[in-house]
């Protein structure tokens, strides 16, 4: 009965173990720049230690990816160029330092070289795949017309303000305006005329409103702005601006 009672705990104990992991990862992600690049190249040191402690026997290639793809995907693309040349010296190093044996002097130049290539090609794949993960997350948000933002992405945001209202009695601003006559430009001028006016309104009200203000397509000729962190007096400040040109 204990045995059974003992391997009926194991899939929590696991669960827990995933949840750590988790929240350590989740931490780790909301710390500064700074604190990532030092934590990559830290790792990097870390790993070339265990390499030299463990013998030229043992490959060590895949725990050098680690790094490499952690400063790629949080910090840049430049760092993990960085990573890769900096991991590619460091197994140089931990393969001479453990007293690998070498036929011709161009031997470790050549293994640097395939080393640096097989990380370079991991990172630009990785690189590769996260600008194509960060685009397609940009469309499903934008308008793909205005490039302002669509109106499900809008209501979203709203209903954080709404929260943030809730909790911090932080006052923002909802406003909604339409063009008059929008119908008449399509008929008149064509439909390219229509979209050419919806762009040019959107480009003129990111350029006048604040960087945190929200810009937001809701439907045809109908536009939303959200306006965080402004009350009444602050929003009609702004809507003036805008209005005024």
């Amino acid at each position: 009965m204990q045995r059974g009672a003992n391997a009926f705990r194991k899939p929590g104990s696991a669960m827990r173990s995933r949840g750590t992991t988790l929240n350590f990862l989740k931490n780790l992600t909301r710390q500064s720049r700074q604190f990532k690049m030092v934590f990559g190249f830290a790792l990097i040191s870390v790993i070339g230690i265990l390499d030299f402690i463990t013998g030229y026997e043992l490959a060590f290639s895949l725990f050098y990816t680690l790094p490499i793809s952690f400063l790629t995907w949080f910090i840049s693309r430049r760092h993990g160029i960085i990573a890769s040349i900096v991991s590619a010296l460091v197994w140089l190093w931990a393969d001479i330092a453990s007293g690998q044996y070498y036929s011709h002097p161009l031997v470790p130049i050549w293994n640097t070289f395939i080393r640096l290539s097989f990380f370079i090609l991991a990172m630009h794949l990785l690189s590769a795949l996260k600008n194509s993960m960060e685009h397609e997350k940009k469309l499903a948000r934008t308008d793909h017309l205005t490039g302002a933002l669509n109106s499900r992405f809008f209501m979203d945001l709203a209903q954080i303000e709404i929260y943030r209202l809730q909790r911090y009695k932080h006052y923002f601003t909802l406003a909604y305006f339409d063009l008059d006559n929008f119908k008449e430009v399509n008929d008149q001028f064509g439909h390219t005329a229509g979209d050419q006016a919806l762009r040019t309104i959107v480009s003129y009200a990111k350029r006048h409103l604040r960087k945190n203000d929200i810009v937001a397509r809701l439907g045809g000729d109908e536009f939303g702005l959200l306006l965080p962190e402004t009350n009444q007096e602050s929003a009609r400040v702004v809507l003036n601006n805008l209005q005024a040109g």
